[in-house]
């Protein structure tokens, strides 16, 4: 192994080094509330998409609910059809 491999960075190259970190954390601090506006965003939309599908949902059980037969008049003797 070469000394020069061993030796800790100089200290232009951590001060290089520590600058980009600390730009890149304030890029990440800057994105933060754009990030968590979009997620309550998503979450909204999330609610009412989930308020239209109860709706929806109920609906459709009434529209069913109404137009099954009852096992009653499933099993009743259906009336003659009409010859022509």
């Amino acid at each position: 192994m070469k000394e020069a491999d061993t030796q800790p960075a100089a200290p232009s190259r951590r001060s290089e080094t520590l600058a980009r970190i600390e730009a890149a954390l304030a890029r990440i601090e800057e994105a933060g509330p754009a990030l968590l506006c979009a997620h309550e965003g998503l979450a909204a939309r999330h609610a009412t998409l989930r308020e239209t599908l109860e709706e929806t949902m109920a609906e459709l059980d009434t529209l069913i609910t109404r137009t099954t037969p009852t096992p009653e008049a499933l099993s009743a003797p259906s009336a003659p059809e009409h010859a022509p």
